[in-house]
């Protein structure tokens, strides 16, 4: 069941029964940006996904491979879940990742990762970076130590369309425990046994260097260019903000395609009674640059 309370007194406030996963344990959940709670488990038939709305209404459930579990779940930007479990290999165990749109439709093939043949491979944590990207890191092998189902430390990229982008190892850490996107983009991963935190550059990650103004003052109402360039060609979603909305307006987002590493886009300003400095700011994969425009009036 997923139950809700208040946070001031602790009392019930809705609860919603799902018995297709009654008698099994449900080890992950995550809030959406539109207020959903997505989580995960098992059931008899297999790994259990289920989606509620800001509501508590249910909007779909899914079992799906038989014998699989989930063990974490996320929800993207998009409302779109990427979810990381467990399934059953000829000896052991092997990771199953997988996406869904809030519909409950699947967004790509399952994904197994199987690099150990008897081992228990688990993956213990998930998060999310841009772009749809999905970082997992857990228990995988192989083992570097004379135990046979011996794991390493493993962490994958997971993109949007299913394709494992990279993967690293520890040899001196036998599972990643937990994960996060620091501030320059690299991934942090914990690991357990001889603990460490280990740093993953993002390869090919498009971080904005730049954000430049065709003018830096401007009459309000009229209309100027901003140009966004990013570190590499890789192509990116860039999320456009401005402190001061009303006067300064601006694209939520802004395309840069693949091959190239920069792209203009229109800056809409409103007529003011006072000089107005607003700040308009581009962000991609954690990262930001701003620039600062003067609205006379």
């Amino acid at each position: 069941s997923v139950n809700e309370f208040a946070p001031d007194t602790g009392a019930r406030l809705a609860r919603t029964l799902y018995a297709t996963a009654a008698g099994y344990y449900a080890p992950g959940m995550a809030l959406g940006p539109q207020g959903e709670i997505a989580f995960t488990g098992k059931s008899a038939e297999g790994l259990f996904l289920g989606l509620e709305n800001a509501a508590r209404q249910s909007l779909f459930t899914v079992s799906t491979t038989p014998g699989a579990q989930g063990r974490q779940v996320a929800v993207d930007a998009q409302g779109h879940l990427v979810i990381a479990g467990m399934i059953p290999g000829s000896s052991g165990t092997n990771w199953l990742l997988l996406r869904y749109d809030a519909s409950g439709a699947p967004l790509h093939t399952p994904v197994v990762i199987d690099r150990h043949a008897s081992a228990t491979e688990e993956p213990l944590d998930l998060i999310l970076g841009g772009e749809g990207v999905a970082y997992i890191t857990g228990a995988a092998g192989p083992g570097t130590t004379v135990d046979p189902n011996g794991t390493q430390a493993v962490t994958v990229r997971l993109a949007s369309n299913g394709t494992i982008d990279w993967v690293a190892s520890e040899s001196t850490g036998v599972r990643g425990m937990g994960a996060t996107l620091a501030l320059d983009g690299s991934v942090v991963v914990l690991t357990a046994d001889d603990m460490s935190l280990v740093h993953y550059p993002v390869v090919g990650a498009a971080i904005p260097t730049a954000l430049k103004l065709s003018a830096t003052s401007v009459r309000g109402g009229n209309r100027i260019k901003g140009t966004v360039t990013l570190s590499t060609n890789t192509g990116a979603v860039v999320k456009l903000t401005s402190s001061n909305p009303s006067i300064v307006s601006v694209p939520s987002t802004v395309t840069v395609p693949s091959g190239v590493n920069s792209v203009s886009f229109g800056i809409n300003t409103s007529k003011v009674r006072t000089n107005t400095a607003v700040t308009i700011t581009a962000t991609a994969n954690g990262i930001s640059t701003s620039a600062i425009l003067l609205v006379r009036r």
